[in-house]
């Protein structure tokens, strides 16, 4: 009984939460696509593109630090997915 209990839920949910990752990283992937080329267009000589071109540096950096944390996410949850599946094989 423990077994269905435990199982069932947790190893369904932790999968579809591992697939939601997946595809919040493959974004994030893309946006940081973006925002590594953003500060390459901004060659201007102005006070307001510097400026730009700063913020821009600032955002792909966040960005990219971001689809590295959804990854890590995904990753760990697989790892608690497949240690649930483990666990319950034990019971």
């Amino acid at each position: 009984m423990l077994r269905d209990t435990f199982c069932g839920p947790v190893d369904s949910d932790l999968a579809a939460a591992a697939a939601h990752l997946a595809h919040a990283s493959a974004h994030l992937d893309e946006l940081a696509f973006v925002a590594r080329a953003l500060p390459a267009t901004t060659d201007w000589d102005s006070g307001a593109a510097r400026e730009f071109h700063t913020r821009a540096v600032e955002w792909m950096g966040r960005v990219t630090s971001l689809r590295c944390l959804a990854e890590t996410a995904r990753i760990d949850t697989e790892r608690a997915r497949d240690a649930s599946r483990w666990w319950a094989d034990c019971v």
